[in-house]
């Protein structure tokens, strides 16, 4: 089924409808659904350029209190033979870039 609207309206002029009432037309045309799945994925596509590369491992990030910094290596050494690259706090995943005082004042 094809709707009016869609080749005259994009989904964001359309009027605000009641939940009900929305559910009540779209079970009557259920092709409602993938109109708006089409829609919103059209308007999703383009941050799939901000998607980083697939990684091989996930990386998961261990933060805990140095008291606790044991523990925490002990978990690491647990991941290391599993797909699963764990990266513990204190491993240089903090960097010193900029000093906050001079990149955030007006110059």
């Amino acid at each position: 089924m094809d709707f009016p609207c869609r080749s005259k309206l994009p989904l964001d002029a359309m009027t605000a409808t009641a939940e009900h009432d929305f559910a009540n037309l779209a079970s009557r045309h259920p092709d409602m659904y993938r109109t708006i799945a089409q829609e919103l994925a059209r308007r999703l596509m383009p941050r799939n350029a901000l998607v980083g590369a697939h990684r091989e491992r996930i990386c998961v990030f261990i933060i805990s209190s140095a008291e606790a910094m044991p523990i925490a290596r002990e978990i690491q050494e647990a991941f290391a033979h599993d797909a699963i690259l764990p990266a513990l706090w204190t491993d240089g995943v903090f960097r010193a870039t900029h000093d906050t005082y001079r990149t955030s004042r007006p110059r």
